[in-house]
């Protein structure tokens, strides 16, 4: 017995074998078996009620009531006691906020996509900009620029086998639209050029 008169060990029987009750087991543990004394008192105790027959340790029990099992014990707290409450509402926010967050199975939709601007949308609006303006000068020099870089024109190209006259044509027709002046004057100097371009390779096309 323990030093203030109550009992630190007690035994009593059970169906054909018999139960050890300690006040205090903790010498039982693991960290405490590598102390020599705890070690030989846990043999004694063991030796004791297994009458020199073998002794086998059951892992999986640990003073739990028959027919149960530490997940009905878990279960038990969660169901009955206020710890266990507020965890299972705690998993419960969790499994919502993941259902929540995650991808749907189902039917794709598409994402609308904004609409594409028009290619033509820079070139109105440089036009507008410059027909506000009145700059007609700029509007028959970019003309001019765009007819050179489309037909692979040079200025002051010069060819032998009676091109020269178109060649000459082509340059005046050019100039007068440099020269800009009023929008009626540039789309006639531009049809004139754009006329004697297309001649000029419609004869190619011949000769060839």
């Amino acid at each position: 017995g323990a030093g203030d008169g109550n009992p630190w060990v007690l035994s009593f029987p059970l169906g054909s074998g018999e139960v050890l009750a300690i006040a205090d087991a903790s010498f039982l543990r693991n960290s405490r078996y590598r102390e020599p004394a705890s070690a030989v008192l846990g043999v004694r105790l063991v030796e004791s009620i297994s009458r020199g027959g073998p002794a086998t340790f059951c892992e999986t029990l640990h003073g739990y009531l028959e027919g149960d099992s530490p997940i009905g014990v878990l279960w038990g707290i969660l169901r009955f006691t206020a710890p266990g409450h507020v965890a299972l509402q705690a998993g419960a926010a969790a499994l919502l906020l993941l259902l929540a967050g995650a991808p749907r199975f189902g039917r794709v939709r598409k994402v609308a996509q904004p609409p594409r601007r028009s290619e033509y949308e820079y070139v109105d609006a440089v036009a507008g900009l410059l027909r506000r303006s009145g700059a007609w000068g700029e509007v028959g020099r970019l003309l001019a620029e765009g007819v050179r870089r489309r037909w692979n024109l040079r200025p002051g190209r010069s060819r032998s086998g009676g091109g020269e006259g178109r060649d000459a044509e082509i340059e005046r027709g050019i100039s007068r639209l440099v020269s800009g002046g009023s929008p009626d004057r540039i789309l006639g100097a531009l049809r004139d050029v754009e006329g004697s371009l297309g001649a000029e390779r419609g004869a190619r096309s011949a000769r060839n």
